[in-house]
């Protein structure tokens, strides 16, 4: 089971890794359906910011613009923190590794990021011992980068 320090460092850790999580800002429709989504992500309306996290990952996909659809794809675990709703943020950043340990490696601090809050979902559900294996996941890669 996890020491209250060593939860409160990792959460320390997600916020900072948090900051990896910004793409690259362009002009384009894409980076603007994205700014969209943060901006109805951060008003509470989080259907909203699907939708546009959605939109953006499509055309991100369409064109090519990885940094976009990588971002669109934390984002959405992070509305499902938001909501509350823990099964559904654990399958989003599983999904997010799945797709992103191919274009960044597995020693990325995206990945970090990823791994640090699926432990977070699993500590929030009781589930200490995934929790604890995702927030080592998570320091490991830290602790390289």
């Amino acid at each position: 089971m996890l020491s209250e320090t060593r939860k409160l460092i990792v959460v320390a850790m997600m916020v900072s890794l948090a900051a990896c999580q910004t793409a690259k800002v362009s002009n384009d429709e894409i980076s603007q359906s994205h700014r969209s989504g943060i901006l109805k992500m951060q008003s509470g309306d989080y259907d909203k910011a699907q939708e546009h996290f959605h939109k953006a990952i499509e055309m991100g996909n369409q064109r090519g613009n990885q940094d976009l659809v990588i971002s669109s794809h934390g984002q959405l675990g992070l509305i499902a923190i938001h909501q509350g709703d823990y099964n559904l943020e654990v399958k989003q950043f599983n999904l997010a590794v799945e797709r992103d340990l191919k274009v960044l490696g597995e020693n990325h601090r995206t990945i970090a990021f990823y791994y640090a809050n699926i432990g977070v979902a699993y500590g929030r559900q009781g589930a200490w011992d995934s929790a604890e294996g995702y927030f080592t996941k998570a320091l490991e890669i830290e602790n390289k980068s």
